[in-house]
C-alpha cells in the first residue's frame, strides 16, 4: 500500500498531458491572456494574429523608439498560408522608388481593407544593399477574398511609377 498513489500520479499527468491542447487554449480566450506561442489550430493562429494587431495598434504600447512587438507574425502568417487560410505574394516593383509616394499609397490601401492581414517591406540587409535607387519590395498576406484588390493595387502601383518617372523626367 506504500504505492497507491503512484497510479493516481500517473493518470493526472496522462489526463493534464492529453487535456492541454483542448483546455489551455479556451483558458487563455477565457482570462484574456496572450496566445501561445506555438498554435496549433486555426483558430488559435487567428487569435495570435488578432493580439499581435491589438498589441501594436494599443497607443499604451507605444514608445520613444516605436513599438517592440510580442512575437513575431510571419510564422503564424506562414502558418496560416500552409492551413490555406490566407494568401503570401512576395512583390517587387523595380521601378518603384522605396519611400516614394507609392509607399504612402499602400499605407492608406492597406489600413481600408481588412482583408490584407499584414504586409512587411523587404530590405537588403546593410552587407547587400545595392547602388543607387532601391526598389519598392515587400511580402503581403491577405484572404482568398482581397485578391482582386491585390491585383487592383498592383496597376495602381505601376500607374503611380509611371507618373512619378515622367514628373521627374521635366
Amino acid at each position: 500500500m506504500r504505492y497507491s498513489w503512484i497510479p493516481i500520479l500517473v493518470i493526472g499527468f496522462a489526463a493534464g498531458f492529453v487535456s492541454q491542447p483542448i483546455v489551455m487554449p479556451l483558458l487563455r480566450e477565457l482570462f484574456g491572456l496572450p496566445p501561445s506561442r506555438f498554435p496549433a489550430s486555426k483558430r488559435e493562429l487567428w487569435r495570435a494574429v488578432d493580439y499581435y494587431n491589438e498589441y501594436v495598434n494599443n497607443p499604451k504600447n507605444h514608445h520613444q523608439g516605436g513599438v517592440k512587438p510580442p512575437y513575431e507574425l510571419e510564422p503564424i502568417l506562414e502558418s496560416l498560408v500552409g492551413a490555406d487560410e490566407l494568401k503570401c505574394e512576395d512583390l517587387v516593383f523595380p521601378e518603384v522608388v522605396e519611400h516614394g509616394p507609392a509607399f504612402g499609397y499602400l499605407l492608406k490601401w492597406s489600413n481600408k481593407n481588412k482583408d490584407i492581414i499584414y504586409w512587411i517591406q523587404e530590405h537588403g540587409g546593410p552587407d547587400y544593399k545595392t547602388s543607387g535607387k532601391q526598389p519598392l519590395h515587400f511580402r503581403i498576406w491577405f484572404r482568398e477574398s482581397a485578391k482582386p484588390a491585390v491585383q487592383q493595387m498592383i496597376k495602381d502601383v505601376e500607374a503611380l511609377a509611371k507618373t512619378e518617372s515622367k514628373s521627374s523626367n521635366r
